[in-house]
């Protein structure tokens, strides 16, 4: 139902399902993965155990996400380091970035 300013109006299974999707995409599940969770409940099943996976998905996801973040951090403090005693020379574009470790 829409208002004569044209907001819409909510019940409050609307209204519940609304903040179910937004908490469950800031734990990054996607809009897929929230429909099958809706779709289980309202078909009388529980979607606890799909939510467990799916949860465990994300975080492991998140774990690697970490480890590659902690492996650039390690890098870019090197080319920090580095970066003291910068010296191009002629030709090159810039030894910070250029040189490995």
């Amino acid at each position: 139902m829409r208002l004569p300013n044209g907001y819409r109006l909510y019940d409050e299974d609307a209204a519940a399902t609304l903040r179910f999707l937004r908490r469950a995409q800031s734990f990054g599940i996607t809009l897929r993965e929230i429909k099958q969770l809706i779709d289980l409940t309202r078909h009388g099943r529980k979607p606890c155990e799909h939510a467990r996976k799916l949860v465990t998905q994300h975080l492991a996801g998140v774990e690697a996400q970490i480890r590659e973040l902690e492996v650039l951090r390690k890098e870019l403090r090197s080319v920090l380091r580095r970066a003291d005693n910068c010296q191009a020379s002629e030709g090159q574009l810039c030894p910070i970035i250029e040189q490995t470790t």
